[in-house]
């Protein structure tokens, strides 16, 4: 619900799971409906987190600014949601911290704001990137 909510995404896709080991430490959207997942829990709601991470990858796409809007999505604002925790600190990628600080502001923004359309914000997102270049 938490997720439908932010996003206004209907959710409304199959996705097939295929669970590894926990030891192999994987989390991956293979496209067409399938991922993996092998993980242990290093906090409370961590698999749940990263299932939903991987998830909308099936959405957005991997580019940094995709990437950077499914960490704030799933590692920081459903985390801090499941777990009671407040972000900053966020989590994820080393190579994607520097752009979510950036985008911080505008995701706070987008929060607040009456309308959810996380696929539409993230192509205005693209756009104001286009326009810098």
């Amino acid at each position: 619900t938490h997720i439908k909510q932010i996003t206004g995404l209907d959710l409304d896709k199959e996705i097939s799971v295929y669970i590894t080991h926990p030891s192999l430490r994987n989390g991956r959207y293979f496209g067409n409906g399938t991922l993996a997942w092998g993980h242990a829990e290093d906090w409370d709601n961590y698999t749940v987190v990263y299932l939903w991470h991987e998830l909308l990858h099936s959405y957005l796409g991997y580019s940094n600014i995709d990437h950077a809007i499914v960490e704030l999505l799933t590692d920081d604002d459903l985390r801090s949601f499941l777990n009671n925790e407040e972000y900053p600190p966020m989590i994820g990628h080393d190579h994607l911290k520097g752009l979510k600080k950036e985008l911080l502001p505008k995701w706070r923004e987008y929060l607040k704001s009456d309308k959810k359309d996380i696929l539409g914000w993230v192509a205005s997102l693209h756009k104001e990137e286009d326009l810098t270049k």
